[in-house]
């Protein structure tokens, strides 16, 4: 036994025999370099046929220690250090690092070697830290443990305070891989800071958590990313086998128009409301611009597209994905938007230098069932609402929403040019416009189109009321109304149609004017001129029946078309008929009164209906259109058309279905 007050710690191996413990009397004599030991004592135990036991305890202050090779010396040191039966421990009350990154207290510390007869010993090294971020991190990133090797980060990408423990367990006396190492720990930043983990944005958190291990390390905790708040999860591998680059942050974050304008997307204004959770994850390549994901399922974000009425309420759910490059500006790479009555994906938004919306472009864009085509968004500069573009693809105005305008329900405020080229735009079933070309300025434009892909129409688009009317002009009222699916042939004549909204989608009262027009091979009229069985009602020897004027009035809805009244005027004959026609199934059921002669029959049609002469032969037309049934009423003719009225039947509805006998 063997004890020693105090003794300078540069003398303690001049009392150390040689041979015995000669590892741990070697590791005190490297790594202790200054200091006072206080209350040393030493005891050496010996019995026959069995090892030598020995023990060693002392105090230290004021100590100079070197752990590792690779770590800056611990200053100022004090402590317990004690041996017994091979287990050597040393447990720092006080001490500090003075790294390069500024010192580093390290009390609590505890330096272990479980057994000091292996070869080689482990050394197991409990670190108890706080300082600086840089500091911690400095500690942590010397060899084999180099934290942030590999990448574009360091100590100083991060400012903040730090409080980390981390064990390190590895053999003594040989060059350690990382892999190797038994390394693990946690820890505390606060005040936590940083320009470098995502390139080009300020990343600042209040407190963090730190956990890292020999293949990984991880910052979780609430942040602000350009003032955006979020909750991330920032991991990293480390080591060799570590892929290149700065990790990947995933997290949650709030969705509103104020975080897209922390992001540089400046969207037009009214484009968003309200707020919604979103989640991101963010991918930092080295050498490149971090990529984003982001996803969201939008409830509480109120979404609207005022140019082509559509909208979402804030309560209702869609899907939000986007891919973005978070450069500067930010660059949109993939974007896709579902919700109640849109689907927008693959949607190429683009951005001007400064982050200012620069054009958008959808390639295939669905609002309801009413638009399903490519559509493009063009800025206008200042505060002006941007032109739309559509380029292909179909418009079906029965399901279009009329009720606010040209946008649609709610589209409200100004609205920018909108030019229309879709590959078809579908009027109802049979009732299509091909190469349609059209300007819309603030709800009011023209167009020009082909009907059915055939005769040629003009026309105009008005802001009403309930939404927009559309004005139709040919200079082929025969081509028309026989592209329309009405007549088999017609010629010649000029067309005027116009069609009002109702307030209901896909519903117009129309009106209608044709003047000079002939109509060939048109069956209903054929076998309605064959019922009668009068013979001299054909111009031109049979060329046709050439009507001066056909005046309509009539509602259009997806169903079909209710005609209220019309009448066809000529110099052979005058006819009158309301009734509905159901487009789908090409049935009619119509009911009139056809006055042969009406050149002369008509001088006394100031006392009938328009169409109608003094006498006449009133007569209903059902089933097929291409071959209607004749009802003909032959007493009709000597019931003076004054007293015609007493003996119609109200006109059916378009609502109701058309007879199948």
């Amino acid at each position: 036994d063997a004890e020693i007050d105090r003794i300078a710690a540069a003398d303690v191996v001049t009392y150390w025999p040689t041979s015995v413990v000669p590892k741990t009397r070697q590791w005190l004599d490297r790594s202790i370099t200054a200091g006072t030991l206080t209350d040393v004592r030493a005891a050496l135990r010996l019995a026959d046929g069995a090892p030598p036991v020995a023990g060693l305890s002392f105090d230290f202050a004021g100590a100079d220690v070197r752990f590792l090779p690779q770590m800056a010396p611990l200053t100022g040191a004090s402590g317990r250090a004690s041996m017994y039966d091979s287990r050597f421990v040393i447990a720092l009350e006080k001490g500090r690092i003075a790294g390069p990154r500024g010192p580093l207290d390290i009390a609590g510390t505890v330096f272990e070697v479980p057994d000091v007869r292996d070869t080689p010993s482990t050394i197991a090294l409990d670190l108890s830290a706080r300082g600086s971020v840089p500091a911690a991190l400095a500690v942590l990133e010397v060899p084999p443990i180099e934290l942030l090797s590999e990448s574009d980060l360091g100590p100083d990408s991060f400012s903040g305070t730090a409080e980390v423990s981390a064990r390190l367990s590895f053999l003594n006396g040989r060059e350690v891989k990382l892999a190797e190492m038994e390394l693990g720990g946690q820890g505390v930043l606060r005040d936590m800071s940083s320009d470098s983990l995502v390139p080009g944005r300020r990343l600042e958190a209040d407190e963090l958590s730190l956990t890292f291990d020999n293949t990984a390390v991880a910052l979780e905790g609430p942040v602000r990313l350009d003032a955006i708040p979020a909750d991330i999860r920032w991991s990293r591998g480390i080591g060799p086998e570590a892929p290149p680059g700065g990790g990947r942050i995933a997290g949650e974050t709030e969705l509103s128009a104020a975080t897209l304008a922390a992001l540089g997307l400046d969207l037009p204004s009214g484009s968003i409301s309200g707020s919604t959770p979103a989640s991101f994850e963010i991918e930092i390549p080295e050498g490149a611009p971090p990529i984003g994901r982001f996803a969201s399922d939008l409830a509480g974000l109120g979404l609207a597209i005022p140019a082509v009425g559509w909208s979402k309420p804030d309560p209702v759910a869609g899907s939000f994905e986007a891919l973005v490059r978070l450069g500067d500006p930010p660059d949109i790479t993939s974007l896709s938007l579902v919700a109640p009555g849109l689907r927008a994906e693959d949607i190429d938004l683009r951005l001007t230098e400064d982050g200012r919306f620069a054009g958008l472009r959808v390639p295939a864009l669905r609002i309801g069932d009413w638009l399903d085509a490519p559509v493009s968004v063009i800025p206008r500069g200042g505060s002006a609402p941007p032109a739309i573009r559509v380029e292909g693809g179909a418009i079906d105005i029965r399901a279009l929403d009329v009720s606010g305008g040209p946008g649609g329900a709610g589209s409200g405020g100004e609205r920018g040019p909108v030019r229309l080229e879709p590959d078809r735009v579908i009027v109802s079933d049979g009732i299509a416009l091909g190469d349609f070309v059209g300007e819309l300025n603030d709800g009011s434009g023209v167009f020009r189109a082909r009907l059915n892909g055939r005769t040629p129409i003009r026309g105009s688009l008005i802001d009403v009321t309930n939404g927009t009317a559309i004005r139709i002009i040919s200079d082929d009222a025969g081509g028309v109304v026989r592209d329309a699916g009405f007549l088999r042939n017609g010629s010649g004549g000029n067309f005027d149609l116009l069609l009002s909204p109702t307030g209901r989608a896909g519903t117009y009262d129309g009106e209608l004017l044709i003047e000079d027009v002939t109509i060939r091979d048109a069956p209903a009229l054929a076998a309605l001129l064959d019922a009668i069985s009068i013979v001299g009602l054909l111009d031109d020897g049979g060329t046709g029946i050439r009507f001066e004027t056909v005046d309509a009035r009539f509602r259009l809805s997806p169903n079909g078309v209710q005609l209220l009244s019309s009448a066809a005027v000529g110099a052979s004959m005058g006819i009158s008929m309301d009734g509905i026609y159901d487009l789908r199934a090409e049935r009619l059921d119509m009911q009139g009164v056809i006055s042969p002669i009406y050149a002369l029959n008509g001088i006394g049609s100031i006392l009938t209906r328009r169409g109608e002469g003094l006498f006449g032969f009133s007569f209903r037309m059902t089933g097929q259109a291409r071959s209607p049934r004749i009802a003909i009423n032959p007493l009709s003719l000597f019931t003076p058309g004054m007293f015609r009225e007493i003996f119609r039947r109200p006109p059916p509805r378009v609502d109701e279905p058309a007879p199948s006998q």
